[in-house]
C-alpha cells in the first residue's frame, strides 16, 4: 500500500458518522485522523496540520459554525463543513466564516471525494503559487512596521513576531502590497488568491480584509493601509503608511 500523501481530519462527535467517513477515506489512501468536539479538534492541530479538514456544522459544546473564524487563525487547511442545514443562510454564513465549501447530508460519498480533490488542488495550487512568486521576486516586502516573508508565507512586526496570517490572508495581503495604489477587483482577488473560485462570496473576500486589516492594527477609515474602493475592490495605499508612520514618530517625539 502506498505511504498517504494527504492526512484528513473529521471533526464530529458521532462515531457512527466519523467511522463511515473514515474506512472510505483510508481505502483512498488518506490518512485519517478523528476528533470529536471543537477542544479535541484545538488540540489536534496544535501537533500537527492535516491537508483537509471535513467540519460538523453542529457539535456539542462549541458549534463547528461558531468556531470556523477561530480556526482560520490556527490553520490555513482547506475546511468543508458539513451539515443537515440546506438553506442557503446557513451555506452563506459557512462560507463567509471561512469554510472553503459546503456540502449538506445526506451525501453520496464519491461526492466529498470530488470535492475534497478539489480543495486540495486549489490549496496545492496557492503554494505554488507563492513558491514561484518568491523565485521571481524578491523574498522580503516591508511596509510600515511590517515585513511579509514571502519564504514563510507569514507577516511579521518588527520584533520578528508573526501575525498570524491564514495561508489565503497572506496571499490576499501579498497582492495588494505588491500593486501599491492600484485597485485590485474583486474577480482579481478571486483569481489571485482563490484560484478563480466563484463559489467564494464578495462577503468571505470582505470578512477576509476585516481580519487581515484587525492583525495589521489598521483600524482608522481615513488612514487604512487596505482602502475599500466602493463597486470595484480593494488597495493598498502606500500614502497610508507614510502618514501613519509620521504620525507614530511625532508621537515618540
Amino acid at each position: 500500500m502506498k505511504t498517504p500523501t494527504h492526512t484528513i481530519l473529521i471533526v464530529d462527535d458521532d462515531p457512527l458518522v466519523q467511522q463511515i467517513l473514515k474506512e472510505p477515506l483510508q481505502y483512498e489512501n488518506y490518512n485519517v485522523l478523528l476528533a470529536g468536539d471543537i477542544a479535541a479538534m484545538e488540540k489536534v492541530l496544535r501537533t500537527c496540520q492535516p491537508s483537509l479538514i471535513l467540519l460538523d456544522h453542529m457539535l456539542p459544546g462549541e458549534k463547528g459554525i461558531d468556531a470556523l473564524p477561530r480556526i482560520r487563525d490556527l490553520t490555513s487547511a482547506p475546511i468543508i463543513m458539513i451539515s443537515s442545514r440546506d438553506d442557503l443562510a446557513s451555506k452563506i454564513e459557512a462560507l463567509e466564516s471561512g469554510a472553503d465549501d459546503y456540502l449538506c447530508k445526506p451525501f453520496q460519498i464519491r461526492e466529498l471525494f470530488a470535492r475534497i480533490k478539489v480543495q486540495l488542488r486549489h490549496h496545492s495550487k496557492s503554494f505554488q503559487r507563492a513558491a514561484t512568486a518568491t523565485a521571481q521576486n524578491t523574498d522580503h516586502i516591508q511596509f510600515g512596521n511590517w515585513v511579509l516573508d514571502r519564504n514563510q508565507f507569514q507577516l511579521f512586526d518588527r520584533d520578528s513576531k508573526s501575525a498570524g496570517l491564514t495561508l489565503k490572508e497572506f496571499h490576499l495581503l501579498e497582492a495588494l502590497v505588491s500593486s501599491p495604489n492600484r485597485v485590485l477587483t474583486r474577480e482579481q482577488i478571486l483569481d489571485k488568491v482563490h484560484n478563480g473560485n466563484f463559489n467564494v462570496t464578495d462577503r468571505a473576500i470582505d470578512t477576509q480584509i476585516a481580519r487581515i486589516r484587525k492583525k495589521l492594527g489598521d483600524h482608522q477609515p481615513e488612514s487604512r493601509m487596505i482602502q475599500s474602493v466602493r463597486g470595484l475592490g480593494y488597495k493598498f495605499s502606500s500614502d497610508a503608511i507614510y502618514a501613519s508612520e509620521g504620525r507614530k514618530m511625532s508621537a515618540a517625539v
